[in-house]
């Protein structure tokens, strides 16, 4: 049966007034929290130092911004609400070289199509302010009106004529909340501006002017204020800045990482994985971390005319920003130590608010740096080039496991491997093993508590990593060749990346139909069940391209299954020698605060704490 046809089909026609404007307005204004954005941007455009925004009922039934930017004049102000109507274009060229936040001319009128809309604005050298009312896409005259130099915008009962639109805002706690977030971040961009923000009677943003973007990072993410870290990288024209919590601080959502572009907040999938690529096996997956990243660059190196509301961009260079991001953020990790900064809320400390340290990763000679972070620094280089022809063959001072099994070895290891100096974890004192899982230990007013899982997996991790840079995995051959049946799946995984598992240390042989044996293991995980870690090793490498450089395309990844498997397990009692000889290797090995995973290897808690908790 065929479908039925119209009886007749309306002719083309050009749409009302009214209907555009209320069509480019849904584009640009999705909630309140848009609004606010349009306005505090078109105020920081006009060089506003201080900026007020006041809302009633989440935006709905008021929205008022209020800057002391340069103004307008009145006949400014009548072109102001035209649409297309900017002073930020004068040609198509000019598209390929903003500097600015806003340029389509459309913010003001299409966010006066759907309220009740009034805007007051005085220029500096003016004797007196002009006001312009608009209800509903309806403009009225020009008004002279008594107001400061700058500029008001009030933009009154949102969607009062788009009653569709209404209905689909959420409660005034939630887009109250949402106008929050985004003044934060307008404010995390622009640190030199007064931004300050009342709703509902009180005022959740008062942020007065900071002289470098680290200071306000530290107002706004005041949770995470002592232990924010900072570093700048820098390659030709194009810097990045990284301002980051501790990995352990992880949330389940990327509300509070941020993303800059010569100062305007974006919302970019590749920025956001070069931040996690960069964060690597620190950060567990699901889990986002703490973190403010800025990207400065010239603006013909990227398109900001890809997005209505101008929240995506387009970059000339994909690559190259993906990989200055990902080694910006790689290399303030490796630098920062976050356990000589007294890890404030780890250890329940009350704030110091002790200067964060901030590097600049560009130049190695910094005054930063001492000799413990350059070295640091080499070797992190060195393990984040994965490929085969950057390793160098260079790998770093490991011992030969990070702890033994057995009681007499697990004594010899603690004599030989010897404490570094000034290390964090070998001046902790052994008080004991608490329920077959975490070592206790007492440390200058404070008990730290250590997940012995989580540490060995680290160390063992790093261990695996250098000697995958080395470009051999040293292995332990099995005195009896472990059989094993894989299904047809896991076997032609086996098959294909043949190459790739010798290359991480494990050998295993094909003996016809399902069976196959394993001959070989990494010497690091002497320990661990042959037949289920090359099972999980298959199961990591299912899907991936064929050859040996899936040991850099999976790398850590793969390294951290192996490390799991190799380490010690929930329930294991250890001697006071091997929980020693553990912390001692703690100290041998970078990012020791981490298992591969994300996961914390360590929980501090303060005397002070302890008294608050107990009462004392």
């Amino acid at each position: 049966m065929e479908p039925t046809k119209p009886a007749h089909i309306p002719a083309i026609q050009v749409l009302p007034d009214a209907v555009i404007d209320q069509i480019a307005a849904g584009e640009v204004v999705e909630r309140p929290a848009s609004v606010v954005k349009e306005l505090v941007e078109n105020a920081l455009d006009a060089g506003a130092q201080r900026i007020h925004v006041e809302v009633r009922e989440g935006g709905k039934q008021l929205i008022r911004v209020v800057d002391d930017g340069r103004g307008m004049t009145p006949d400014e102000l009548r072109l102001a609400i035209q649409r297309h109507a900017t002073s930020k274009l004068r040609a198509v060229d000019d598209l390929s070289s903003l500097a600015t936040m806003g340029f389509r001319g459309e913010a003001l009128p299409t966010i006066a199509s759907v309220s009740r809309f009034s805007i007051t604005s005085r220029a500096g050298s003016a004797g007196q302010a002009a006001a312009l009312r608009v209800e509903g896409g309806k403009v009225g005259e020009v008004e002279p009106a008594g107001a400061a130099p700058g500029t008001t915008v009030e933009a009154a009962d949102l969607f009062f004529n788009t009653p569709a639109r209404l209905k689909f805002l959420k409660s005034t706690a939630t887009e109250a909340a949402h106008i929050t977030d985004m003044v934060n971040r307008a404010a995390l961009c622009a640190p030199r501006v007064h931004f300050s923000l009342v709703t509902g009677g009180r005022k959740p943003v008062d942020l007065p002017p900071c002289q470098d973007r680290l200071e306000r990072c530290r107002a706004v993410l005041a949770r995470w204020a002592d232990s924010l870290v900072a570093g700048e990288r820098q390659v030709g024209p194009l810097r990045a800045e990284a301002i980051l919590a501790p990995p352990s601080e992880s949330l389940r959502t990327s509300r509070q990482l941020v993303l800059a572009v010569n100062g305007r907040h974006v919302r970019d999938r590749a920025l956001l994985q070069a931040v996690l690529a960069g964060f690597g096996p620190m950060m567990d997956r699901g889990r986002f971390p703490v973190a403010v990243v800025y990207l400065d660059l010239p603006p013909d190196c990227l398109d900001v005319n890809v997005h209505p509301q101008k929240t995506e961009v387009r970059f000339a260079e994909p690559r190259r920003i993906f990989s200055l991001v990902k080694g910006c953020v790689e290399e303030l990790l490796a630098s920062s130590r976050w356990l000589e900064q007294g890890a404030g809320r780890a250890a329940g400390q009350g704030r110091s608010h002790a200067p964060a340290r901030r590097y600049s990763l560009n130049r190695s000679s910094d005054a930063g740096y001492d000799e413990h972070k350059q070295r640091l620094m080499e070797a992190t280089r060195r393990f984040w080039s994965r490929r085969p022809s950057e390793r160098g063959g260079a790998a770093r001072e490991q011992s030969e496991a990070p702890y033994p099994a057995d009681g007499e070895a697990a004594r010899g290891y603690a004599a030989s491997v010897g404490a570094e100096p000034g290390g964090y974890f070998s001046s902790l004192t052994v008080v004991g093993q608490a329920m077959g899982l975490f070592v206790v230990c007492e440390g200058q007013d404070e008990v730290v508590l250590i997940d012995q899982h989580a540490a060995h997996e680290r160390v063992t991790f790093e261990r695996l990593r250098a000697a995958a840079d080395a470009g051999s995995v040293p292995t332990q051959r099995l005195l009896v060749p472990e059989p094993v049946e894989l299904d047809p799946r896991l076997a032609a995984t086996a098959e294909a990346h043949a190459g790739a598992l010798e290359e991480l240390g494990l050998e295993a042989e094909h003996f016809g139909g399902e069976a196959w044996a394993v001959r070989a293991v990494p010497a690091a995980l002497a320990g661990a069940n042959p037949v289920e870690l090359l099972r999980d090793l298959l199961e990591s490498l299912t899907g991936e391209s064929e050859g040996s450089d899936v040991v850099q395309e999976s790398g850590d990844a793969t390294l951290a299954r192996m490390a799991c498997h190799g380490s010690v397990r929930q329930g294991r009692s250890l001697s006071e020698q091997e929980m020693s000889a553990l912390l001692r290797a703690l100290d041998r090995v970078d990012f020791a605060t981490a298992c591969p995973h994300g996961r914390p290897v360590m929980v501090r808690l303060s005397r002070q704490e302890l008294e608050r908790r107990l009462k004392r």
